[in-house]
C-alpha cells in the first residue's frame, strides 16, 4: 500500500512537471481504473486521447471504462474509431455490435458485424457470434446458417472462440465473452484456458 502510494505520488508530480507525458498520464489512469475510480481514470485517458488522437490502445482503454462507468454511447463512439485506426481488427466490430444490441440499435448491429464477416470470413468464432446476435434480434433462420458455417470451420477447435472471448474481456463485454468461453467448453470441456476464463469472467458483475 505504501510503494503504491509513493508510485502515485511520484506519478502526479511527473505531471505536475510535464502535463503532456503521455507515460505518466496513462500509467495512473491504469492505477486509478484498478482501484475503481472510474471517474479520474476517464479523465486521465480523455486528455491521453486528446494529445495522442490515434492512438487505439488508449481508445480500448478509455472504451473500458466507459463501458464499466455504464456509458455504452461513449465507449461506442471510441471503439468505432479505434476501428478506423485499426480496420482489420474484427473484435473491435463485434464489441460495437455487442454495444449497439444494448443501446437498443437493432437496425444498425448488423453492419459492423457484417465488417467482421468481410475480415475474417473463415473465422468460426465470428460466424457463431453473429449467429447469436442474429438469435437476439429473433432472425432465427439467417442465426442457424451462422451457427452452421461456425460449426463447419471450427472441426472442434475451441482456440477462435478463446481468441474471441479475451480479445472482448479486453474490451470490457463480459456477456459477449461468456458466450464465446461457454461455446468452447462446448468442444473441449477440459480446456484449461476456457475453465481458466469461465471462473474469472462468471465472478465479475
Amino acid at each position: 500500500q505504501g510503494r503504491r502510494e509513493e508510485a502515485v505520488t511520484a506519478l502526479l508530480r511527473a505531471i505536475e512537471i510535464d502535463h503532456s507525458s503521455r507515460l505518466a498520464l496513462t500509467t495512473l489512469g491504469d492505477v486509478r481504473h484498478a482501484q475503481k475510480n472510474l471517474r479520474e481514470a476517464e479523465n486521465l485517458y480523455q486528455e491521453v486521447v486528446r494529445l495522442r488522437p490515434y492512438d487505439r490502445e488508449l481508445r480500448l482503454k478509455l472504451a473500458m471504462v466507459q463501458i464499466e462507468a455504464g456509458k455504452p454511447a461513449l465507449a461506442r463512439q471510441q471503439l468505432e474509431v479505434a476501428a478506423e485506426i485499426e480496420p482489420t481488427d474484427y473484435a473491435i466490430r463485434i464489441a460495437i455490435a455487442e454495444l449497439l444490441l444494448q443501446l437498443g440499435g437493432k437496425d444498425d448491429v448488423r453492419v459492423p458485424m457484417e465488417t467482421a464477416l468481410s475480415v475474417a470470413p473463415n473465422n468460426a468464432a465470428v460466424h457463431f457470434h453473429y449467429g447469436s446476435i442474429l438469435s437476439a434480434l429473433g432472425d432465427r433462420q439467417t442465426a442457424e446458417d451462422q451457427y452452421r458455417k461456425a460449426t463447419l470451420l471450427a472441426q472442434n477447435d475451441p482456440r477462435p472462440y478463446l481468441e474471441l472471448a479475451e480479445s472482448l474481456s479486453t474490451f470490457g463485454i463480459r456477456t459477449g465473452a461468456l458466450r464465446q468461453i461457454h461455446q468452447a467448453l462446448k468442444l473441449a470441456p477440459a480446456n484449461p484456458k476456457a475453465q481458466e476464463l469461465k471462473m474469472k469472467w462468471e465472478g465479475k458483475h
